[in-house]
């Protein structure tokens, strides 16, 4: 029930947002990212080398291959890069970061979100 335009309102200039788009992107996505950018928020691009409108709204772009000789794409090399960027976002949180997710993981098990 939650709608972009929901995320965008809650974004200053103080976070650092991180825009995954890879094949057959979104259509609007080149308009979130300049809504974020009106925020003054800085965008982290992860996108596949297909992508060429949006990367103009990124402050860093990381392009890696998707497409492969496979029926399907494969996202293991960006998936790699999300999961370091949250390992080290986690290690770097601190005791605030960590009591945080403390609190999330909390929330999920008193309303049973997860089996």
């Amino acid at each position: 029930g939650e709608t972009l335009g929901e995320y965008i309102a809650e974004i200053s200039k103080d976070d650092l947002v991180i825009v995954i788009g890879v094949r057959r992107r979104v259509a609007i996505l080149p308009e979130a990212m300049q809504a974020i950018n009106a925020k003054g928020a800085p965008i982290l691009y992860l996108t596949d080398p297909t992508a060429s409108k949006t990367t103009a709204y990124a402050k860093w772009v990381i392009k890696s291959a998707v497409a492969n000789s496979y029926l399907f794409d494969s996202y293991t090399s960006l998936m790699s890069i999300a999961r370091f960027l949250a390992m080290e976002s986690y290690r770097v949180s601190g005791v605030k970061g960590r009591d945080h997710l403390k609190m999330i993981e909390t929330e999920h098990e008193n309303l049973s979100e997860f089996e």
